[in-house]
């Protein structure tokens, strides 16, 4: 969604520059408190991190399903249809952390392969190119292992995984 509520379709990706304590998340989100929604928390999470109000979720895009340190993690990523850039209460912009960059889709795709973090490269990546369809659910048994997809994805279409240097083989070939 472009803030702007312009032409095309623009995504909202975060600055994946962070401390090293924390885990840069290149999409805005964060986890649901015991008090509130999963829409709610949407809602919240934007706001907070884009300065987008007043968000209207749509469609599950995909579920990531991993384990760090032993602790299961679920990440569901939703479609932004609509919001406002004007809040009901005055928020301080400048203090939203990390800084939010509307960007078109190959940009998004470009940076997005970039992330060393496969949970939120692979699903991304693959949705924005359109190698996997909506709502598919990626499960890692192992991090430094491949994703198991429901549906699967077909192989021609997904591609190979893009490694840590966001650069596959045959993208390499093709720039020779």
């Amino acid at each position: 969604m472009s803030p702007a509520g312009g032409k095309g379709i623009n995504y909202a990706l975060m600055d994946v520059v962070a401390p090293a304590h924390i885990l840069p998340a290149p999409l805005p989100g964060g986890p649901v408190s015991p008090t509130e929604s999963v829409g709610a928390a949407v809602r919240r999470r934007v706001a907070e991190e884009t300065g987008v109000f007043r968000v209207r979720a749509g469609r599950l895009l995909w579920v990531a399903h991993y384990k760090v340190g032993g602790e299961a993690f679920e990440t569901l990523v939703f479609e932004m249809l609509e919001g406002s850039p004007y809040a009901t209460k005055s928020v301080n912009r400048v203090a939203l952390l990390p800084q939010a960059a509307w960007v078109p889709a190959d940009e998004a795709i470009e940076r997005l392969r970039a992330m060393w973090f496969a949970p939120i490269r692979e699903p991304a990546v693959a949705h924005l190119s359109g190698r996997a369809p909506i709502a598919t659910l990626w499960t890692w048994s192992r991090l430094d292992g491949p994703p198991e997809t429901v549906p699967a994805l077909d192989s021609a279409a997904a591609g190979d995984p893009v490694p840590v240097d966001g650069e596959r083989q045959e993208d390499r070939e093709q720039q020779q």
